[in-house]
């Protein structure tokens, strides 16, 4: 329905590349804004506040580059849905059917109030769908959606305590939370590209192997070529 088989792993690098720099640049930001804080009133006038502005700017990058690979990953779990309905049923395993478009796995996270679950419902969709027998990590999806959740409710908070000292540490706590979203984040982008690599490969060899066996049930599939790859693969 979406077309064939995307290749994320350059795109996944990139990513998680970004995660990275984005995350570290501003876990320094704010624990200089802390240290800050604590002598002088005022982080407007400091060179630091400057920065800030501009990871803020430059985090637009990541979210295209994250909705992108979202948009990818979610295409290719639709074609591994119709790829198994081709194959004979593993005893015991039911299919996992998408419900969710490639569009809407995006588009949930901008969709006020249903932002706090509809996006890890077609994330968890997408990872059911590209498993093909590979285990899956049990906490990866409940701690990264649980770390999401809370980065979205702490905002950009100004504390108004008396205590320097504390006000220091609450201004830091956004961003060791952002740092441990981003590092989990990092962790599923890799994990399911990784997933979903192994099973296009799983299911080229299985169609191939149909389709030499002269099987019905493969028949009207057109492979790419000989599809001796992943990237060869085709709805």
């Amino acid at each position: 329905m979406y077309g064939p088989y995307c290749s994320n792993r350059i795109l996944a690098k990139v990513l998680v590349g970004l995660l990275l720099i984005q995350s570290g640049g501003f876990a320094v930001v704010q624990g200089l804004r802390s240290v800050v804080g604590v002598y002088r009133p005022s982080w407007t006038g400091h060179p630091g506040f400057a920065v800030s502005g501009f990871l803020e700017s430059a985090s637009m990058v990541t979210v295209v580059v994250f909705a992108v690979w979202i948009h990818r990953s979610a295409k290719n779990a639709w074609l591994f849905n119709g790829l198994r309905f081709r194959l004979p049923r593993e005893p015991g395993r039911p299919l996992q059917v998408m419900e969710d478009s490639p569009g809407w796995c995006v588009g949930w996270y901008f969709v006020p109030l249903v932002m706090f679950w509809k996006p890890y419902q077609s994330m968890r969709e997408i990872f059911q769908s590209s498993a093909l027998g590979q285990p899956q990590p049990g906490w990866l999806l409940p701690v990264w959606w649980a770390l999401w959740v809370l980065n979205l409710l702490s905002g950009e908070q100004d504390w108004e305590v008396k205590s320097v000292h504390l006000r220091a540490v609450l201004h830091a706590s956004p961003s060791g939370l952002f740092l441990a979203l981003s590092l989990v984040a990092a962790h599923l982008v890799l994990c399911l590209t990784r997933m979903q690599q192994d099973s296009a490969a799983l299911l080229t060899a299985r169609l191939e192997s149909e389709a030499a066996a002269g099987a019905e049930a493969v028949a009207p599939l057109r492979l790419s070529g000989s599809a001796r790859s992943i990237d060869q693969l085709e709805r």
